[in-house]
């Protein structure tokens, strides 16, 4: 589940340094951040922690190995600083802490409207964002961020992330009461 839950939204394929060796893939990926002496791996390394932490709920130490990867990037891979922010932003939207989610989001839509991010990063960023909004009562913003999110994962064919938007757009015109619209056929 892990990693259907990370390359269906952030990444393309798991990195060598993961599935080579004779460890789990948690021990794996300790053993890169405490022995390799390739930045790119242990920050890539500590992003999977982090969003394997971020899937079990154990947000502190999540919290610590995306904390440790911004620290590690100063911006030398902006593909990686996008996945960190988001994921940052996904555990405070966890949380409830809806203004603090917003706030990484936004860092990491910044970032990944760069052209030498992947589509797949952008438009789980506009997923996110939309959720941040929604949550903030924002309805008109939910929409715009849902539909951007909707009409990259179309265009990358990503079936995964079209139906978790629509489900979304489907709660959304819920809480609108456009009954229609949101499949309750009230």
């Amino acid at each position: 589940m892990f990693f259907v839950f990370l390359s269906s939204f952030s990444r393309g394929n798991i990195p060598h340094f993961i599935v080579n060796g004779n460890y789990s893939v948690i021990d794996s990926l300790k053993k890169v951040i405490a022995e390799s002496k390739d930045l790119k791996e242990r920050i890539v390394a500590n992003n999977y922690l982090g969003a394997y932490y971020e899937g079990i709920s154990n947000y502190k130490n999540a919290l610590q190995h995306l904390y440790l990867s911004d620290k590690l990037n100063l911006d030398r891979f902006p593909g990686e600083k996008v996945f960190c922010y988001n994921y940052l932003g996904y555990i405070y939207w966890h949380k409830s802490e809806y203004k603090l989610a917003l706030y990484y989001h936004e860092k990491a839509l910044v970032i990944a409207q760069d052209k030498s991010i992947s589509r797949d990063n952008l438009a789980f960023t506009y997923m996110m964002l939309g959720s941040d909004y929604y949550d903030l009562g924002d309805y008109e913003q939910t929409s715009k961020y849902y539909f951007q999110a909707l009409q990259l994962y179309e265009q990358l064919s990503d079936r995964v992330g079209s139906i978790m938007i629509n489900n979304r757009l489907s709660k959304l015109y819920y809480k609108l009461k456009d009954y229609k619209r949101s499949g309750t056929g009230r």
